[in-house]
């Protein structure tokens, strides 16, 4: 008699809660391609990146990138063009509309010379980034020290 109402009471307590036996985890692709461009009057960048997710959380995301690209700067009297190998960090804030700040160094080497003249040059960035980690492609628009942007790239 105990038994039959022991097992009434859990049926009816498990009608009203609910439980979560199993919770299941989604799969986050942490890997990405990306391509940027940007462009001020006097610096003309492109590259393209490899992008590693480090710290995901649902309102907070932290990227490191390094990449390959091509940036030429202008004066008044000469034009000067340099392979660039740029490496940054990347602070996401938001869920699927992302406040986006990039901060990093890119190393500069002359196209097309043989003297050795590599330099550092900043890279920093603010802007925003439309990314849904439930689809593959994400788009960022940016302001920063080369210019107006934008890029966009794929989850691999």
């Amino acid at each position: 008699m105990n038994y039959k109402t022991t097992l009434i009471a859990m049926i009816l307590l498990s009608l009203f809660f609910d439980s979560h036996c199993q919770e299941i985890q989604k799969r986050i692709n942490k890997n990405a391609v990306r391509f940027d461009f940007s462009s001020l009057i006097l610096v003309n960048s492109f590259s393209i990146n490899y992008e590693r997710t480090v710290i995901y959380k649902e309102y907070f995301k932290t990227n490191l990138n390094a990449g390959f690209g091509g940036w030429a700067f202008s004066d008044v009297d000469h034009f000067d063009t340099y392979w660039g190998l740029p490496f940054s960090i990347n602070i996401m804030a938001g869920k699927k509309h992302h406040f986006d700040f990039h901060y990093g160094k890119v190393i500069l080497a002359p196209f097309g010379k043989i003297e050795n003249m590599t330099r550092f040059y900043p890279n920093i960035d603010i802007g925003y980034r439309y990314q849904d980690f439930n689809k593959n492609s994400f788009f960022r628009f940016f302001i920063g020290i080369n210019g107006v942007g934008f890029g966009f790239g794929a989850r691999l």
